[in-house]
């Protein structure tokens, strides 16, 4: 099998990729730390083998969407076919696709994973570094057994399983134990059996207490029956003492009625109907008497208010004076502010024009006009004397440096032409290195000729020869072939014209060297003039750059005066706007003669102030006529108000606050006394209203108190209220002997009756003395009872708890239990004892069979990870322990390794026994980060392995070695490096 495609739509951290395997067969996943590789991994396994749900909830996608995916995949017997599993769709199972477009279940996927499942799977051809982390921390006694459960299963878990019979063994059953389950079961219920003999023992005495308890029953129903005649015996007597108050209460009601006469008449219930009326006609009577003293107090105060109320011309006067108050107080506000104002506004002037010193007054300031033109004039007279100033200064500045400037160029001038050679010493130096350039150049001529003929003779020599050559070897070989003397006559001129041409060539050319010898002579004498000519081209060309140096010198120079002309022309300009700007500045001044005394510069400030101080003059004279006009008006209404106070008061006027004061008081007053007076004449008539409604509610009652009155037969409602108690008394003194009847005849025989109504006393000290005598005796009795029934209690409760208890029963059912239990447990031990050797067993059986070929395939894969340190693995007959043997012939158990070693002999293990199944099953090996504490010979190792298995299947390693390349593995292998 072959993963060829994984098309993730939604799982952890991917969403929507899509990684491509098809590439080879050794796939390297690449990625940091975090960056999705173990995520990666977890996707394949969900689509071949599906997850639990609480499993899958763990990679549900962050920001929403579907989870789940596909994976395409290649087999021998299907060919390519596409698995797809999503999480919410058809509760999470697989839908696959083949190659003709049919589609199958979980079931047909299953088949063609030839059953593996997702734990086989992780057993057999998966692993990482968890499992060694796992190995490292298994004690030393026990890391053989491991690795052997490894080399059979691909998992350590046949020492775990073994582990865990044990622990289950040893936790039941222990032959010397106490804490294991069975040994306290076995304790417990020895204890159970010795406490259900003495329970058998306690049931001999139930008989026995059966007899006193039958006894003390008898004994008690008698002490009962006569506490019962006893407690009747004492209830009468108690009531004959509870009766006798009542028989003095009937003799002294007797002696009541007699002193009252038979017959009284008074109407029926006559005081509770006297009450009644009297109390619905006591509050109207109260009521009215209130409404009369009411309409008293406010006649009386209509009566006040009249007198105290002024007429209705001094009223509307007064108003009218109470309403221009307002304007009164805003004219004194306003003059008291005013007067503020130009005081504040007079010593401000005066400042400022102390301040200005420009000899104005203000009489003259406010008589003085600035036409709008002003300012412009004077700002531009300042801004214009500025121009003309800085102009002239300008210019000045560029006048002296022209003049600088001007010097320091003469003065270099001067320097250059002291340097400068004349013409004719000049041209000779150009002469001389014209003849020197002719020189050389016919000399280089000459040389070049020699070396050009020169060649073409050596060129036409070695031709000749090689020529000579060819033909030399063929008459050699045609004489040898042909056996004929002349040919290798013919062999022998040839070398010798060929040997000729070429000396006579080389000594002609020999004998032509030393005329050229002597031109080479001639040019080393020259060398030494060479240095000299070059310093003669030095200076000319010196001279060539002093004499531009000296044309630039004379052009800055004529540039210089021509600049120097139009600064003065420039200055000239100045002067004349300056002439003019004098001549405007004499006219202002003559228009205003302040100006005199002040520069130009400071006209335009002048101005500013000039105009503020002016606004301010007409601001005082603003404020001197608010003032005068408001004293008009305060005086106007204080004459008026004292004449208006004088009429109302007749007294002498006061201050004009003062006045105004009591006038808005008294306005206040008549306004408050007006609605007073109007609101007691209401409250007047309606008073009265109220006093008419009450007298003729009053009416029925009074009739009916006359009707109740002459029933009685009084005429005062002292007499009928003293009769109606003695009514009463009469009815209630008869009610009271009645019921006293009723209750001594319950109680008294009828000699008892007769006695009393004869006047017979009974007395009440022989009644208590019989009551304590039968008191006495029934308490004698009850203890009596209580003590018995103590006793009889007891033995009930002795008795009842051996005949209903079911402790008894109990605890026998708790033993059977314990024993059933028992029972159980050992039924589970000889469980865990059968498993355990089962498992062995089957150990023996793979041992046997299937383990050596794994230990066989392990030894190769072993060797190679420790550099043929090691060349065998096997199993011990003896113990069944596994073993190495290094190649000097030495052994050692699994715990005599280093950890590394292990390490290496458990990938081993598990690469063989992967191996070993996969000639069965098809399914690809991933290995997930299981490398990082490897050196780099030892991953090397770890590498080539993978190589030569990635041909018979896939290997998928995820690793976070980011460094991985196409070097990592040697040229053209079928290796494929995916980066996430």
């Amino acid at each position: 099998m072959k993963i060829l495609e994984a098309n993730i739509f939604g799982f952890g951290k991917w969403k929507q990729v899509t990684f491509d395997l098809s590439g080879a067969s050794f796939i390297v996943i690449a990625g940091q730390n975090e960056s999705g590789k173990s995520t990666l991994r977890q996707f394949m396994l969900f689509i071949l083998f599906g997850m639990p749900p609480k499993q899958r909830s763990q990679f549900l996608p962050k920001t929403g969407g579907e989870m789940g995916g596909t994976l395409k995949i290649q087999t021998k017997d299907v060919g390519v076919f596409t698995i797809e599993r999503i999480h919410d769709r058809n509760k999470a199972q697989a839908t696959c696709y083949d190659q003709d477009g049919m589609v199958h279940g979980e079931e047909w996927l299953k088949e063609r994973l030839s059953g593996v499942d997702a734990q086989t799977f992780a057993d057999i051809f998966s692993f990482d570094s968890i499992s060694l982390q796992r190995l490292q921390q298994i004690k030393q006694t026990d890391i053989g057994e491991v690795l052997l459960g490894v080399g059979m299963t691909g998992t350590d878990q046949i020492y775990w399983t073994e582990k865990w019979l044990d622990q289950q063994l040893q936790d039941l059953f222990r032959p010397q134990g106490k804490k294991p389950a069975m040994n306290q079961l076995i304790d417990t219920m020895e204890e159970k059996r010795k406490q259900l003999e003495q329970m058998e023992q306690e049931t001999q005495l139930y008989k026995e207490k059966q007899k006193i308890k039958v006894s003390l029953e008898e004994t008690v129903a008698i002490s009962q029956e006569k506490s019962e005649r006893l407690r009747k015996e004492k209830q009468k007597t108690e009531q004959k003492l509870q009766l006798h108050e009542v028989i003095e209460a009937f003799h002294h009601t007797q002696n009541k009625l007699s002193d009252l006469p038979e017959e009284i008449s008074f109407p029926e219930n006559g005081l509770e109907r006297y009450q009644q009326i009297k109390e619905q006609i006591l509050p109207l009577k109260s009521e009215l008497t209130v409404i009369n003293l009411n309409i008293e107090k406010e006649t009386k105060q209509l009566q006040e208010i009249n007198n105290k109320q002024l007429s209705t011309a001094s009223i509307d006067e007064l108003e009218k004076l109470k309403d221009q108050r307002y304007v009164y107080h805003e004219n004194l506000n306003k003059y008291s502010f005013n007067v503020q104002a130009q005081e504040e506004l007079a010593r401000q002037l005066t400042h400022e024009m102390e301040q200005l010193q420009i000899g104005l007054t203000l009489e003259q300031l406010s008589d003085l006009s600035l036409p709008f033109a002003t300012e412009d004039i004077w700002q531009h007279l300042k801004e214009e004397q500025e121009d003309v100033r800085a102009g002239l200064a300008q210019i000045e500045t560029e006048l002296k440096e022209i003049q600088e400037n001007k010097g320091l160029l003469e003065k270099e001038r001067e320097t250059l032409e002291n340097k400068q050679l004349d013409q004719a010493t000049i041209n000779e130096l150009n002469k001389q290195i014209e003849d020197y350039q002719k020189s050389l150049s016919s000399n280089q001529q000459q040389n070049n000729n020699w070396e050009t003929l020169r060649n073409k003779r050596l060129k036409s020599t070695n031709r000749f020869s090689f020529y000579s050559l060819i033909l030399l070897v063929i008459s050699t070989i045609a004489g040898f072939l042909l056996s004929n003397y002349y040919l290798y006559a013919i062999s022998a001129f040839f070398l010798v014209i060929g040997s000729i041409h070429q000396v006579f060539t080389r000594q002609s050319i020999q004998a032509m060297e030393p005329l050229f010898d002597r031109h080479k002579q001639v040019d080393t004498n020259h060398a030494s003039s060479t240095e000299n000519i070059k310093e003669t081209e030095n200076v000319i060309a010196e001279q060539v750059e002093l004499n531009k140096r000296l044309t630039k010198i004379n052009d800055s120079l004529r540039n210089i005066q021509l600049a120097k002309l139009k600064a003065d022309e420039r200055r000239q300009f100045f002067i004349q706007r300056k002439t003019i700007l004098e001549s405007k500045s004499k006219e202002q001044m003559e228009q205003f003669p302040f100006l005199k005394e002040i520069s130009v510069g400071y006209w335009s400030k002048l101005f500013n102030h000039l105009t503020k101080v002016v606004e301010k003059v007409d601001n005082l004279d603003k404020l001197n006529k608010d003032i005068l006009q408001a004293s008009k008006d305060i005086n106007n209404y204080e004459q008026w108000l004292a004449n208006v106070f004088h009429l109302n008061y007749q007294t002498q006027s006061h201050q004009p606050t003062k006045m105004l004061e009591l006038i808005i008081d008294e306005v206040d007053n008549q306004k408050h006394l007006k609605q007073r007076e109007k609101l007691l004449h209401n409250n007047r008539t309606n008073l009265i209203t109220q006093r008419e409604t009450i007298e003729s509610r009053i009416k029925p009652y009074e009739h009916e108190i006359n009707q109740l009155w002459n029933k009685a037969n009084v005429s005062d409602e002292e007499s009928y209220i003293a009769k109606g108690y003695q009514k009463e008394e009469l009815v209630k003194k008869s009610t009271d002997l009645k019921s006293y009847e009723r209750q001594i005849n319950t109680f008294l025989s009828k000699e008892e009756w007769e006695r009393l109504l004869a006047g017979e006393q009974i007395q009440k000290h022989e009644i208590e003395n019989a009551l304590y005598q039968i008191t006495n005796k029934l308490k004698e009795v009850q203890s009596q009872i209580e003590m018995n029934q103590q006793r009889l209690a007891d033995i009930h409760s002795e008795i009842r708890r051996v005949e209903i208890s079911t402790s008894f029963q109990d605890e026998k059912h708790h033993y059977y239990e314990l024993k059933n239990e028992l029972q159980e447990q050992a039924k589970q031990w000889a469980t865990y004892q059968l498993a355990k050797e089962k498992l062995q067993e089957t150990k023996n059986i793979y041992q046997r069979s299937f383990l050596p070929k794994v230990l066989e395939q392990t030894t190769e894969h072993f060797k190679k990870l420790t550099d043929e340190k090691y060349k065998s693995v096997f199993l011990t007959d003896q113990e069944s322990m596994l073993q190495v043997e290094d190649v000097l012939g030495l052994r050692f158990i699994v715990t005599e390794l280093s950890q590394g070693t292990r390490d290496q002999l458990y990938i081993a293990l598990r690469i063989a026994l992967s191996e070993m199944i996969q000639k069965k099953q098809q399914m690809p090996f991933f290995i997930d980060d299981a490398f990082v504490h490897f050196d780099p010979n030892r991953l090397d190792k770890m590498y080539a392995i993978f190589k030569q298995l990635s041909t018979k299947q896939q290997i998928i390693l995820f690793t976070s070695d980011y460094n991985w390349s196409s070097e990592t593995v040697y040229d053209g292998y079928d290796f494929q490096l995916v980066r996430i």
